[in-house]
């Protein structure tokens, strides 16, 4: 057990070694290198996706044009009906978290 600085209170450490598995055999050198090889895929997945992530824009320039120019000539219109819908779907997953 290690006292917490700054609360002065006893914290448990979590880091204990894990018991053995008695009904497993040993893994060999082929598996863990098979284990090896699936986290570099992952790792590298994982790389391009946020790769392509940082690329994207956070906002659609285009559909920002598209609804302003609709505004400016008037021809933007308002669906209230789905905007009610959508509200009461983003209420009910507030409410379900």
């Amino acid at each position: 057990m290690v006292t917490n600085s700054i609360t002065g209170k006893s914290d448990i450490t979590l880091n204990a070694p894990t018991p053995a598995k008695k009904d497993k055999p040993a893994q060999s050198a082929a598996t863990n290198s098979e284990q090896t090889t699936e986290k570099v895929d992952f790792m590298a997945i994982t790389q391009e996706i946020k790769s392509t992530l940082d690329s994207t824009p956070v906002i659609n320039e285009e559909k920002i044009a598209a609804v302003k120019n609709a505004l400016e000539q008037g021809s933007y219109e308002i669906n209230a009906e789905r905007i009610a819908d959508k509200i009461l779907q983003l209420d009910r997953h507030i409410k379900s978290t």
